[in-house]
């Protein structure tokens, strides 16, 4: 099974970037920072060290999400709100920098 952390930053995420007006740039920031948040936060924050721990460390496949499936209520908006908030200034890899958020648009990159 899935962490529920994850389903609701993810669903967050889908809700969040498909609209058409959402640049490709935008899009490559978000998924960089979500990327950090997941792997370089411990647990109760992060559930990815647990999916490791079951798939492939102990391959019992038996996660111990915290919280768990019983306790969605615990997941609020604003722990959601933490994945997709800026990176701290000290973070040891900082933001994804691109030279602007519109730079891989359509509509501003040179033709291949």
């Amino acid at each position: 099974s899935c962490s529920p952390i994850s389903c609701k930053v993810t669903l967050r995420a889908i809700r969040e970037f498909a609209p058409e007006e959402v640049t490709i740039g935008h899009v490559l920031q978000m998924e960089y920072r979500l990327a950090q948040r997941f792997t370089t936060r411990p647990q109760p924050q992060s559930d990815f060290y647990e999916g490791i721990r079951a798939v492939l460390v102990d391959k019992d496949r038996k996660q111990k999400w915290s919280p768990g499936w019983d306790q969605l209520e615990q997941i609020t908006d604003d722990k959601v709100e933490v994945y997709f908030s800026p990176l701290e200034p000290d973070h040891r890899r900082g933001e994804l920098l691109l030279s602007s958020p519109t730079a891989w648009c359509e509509k501003e990159r040179r033709p291949f």
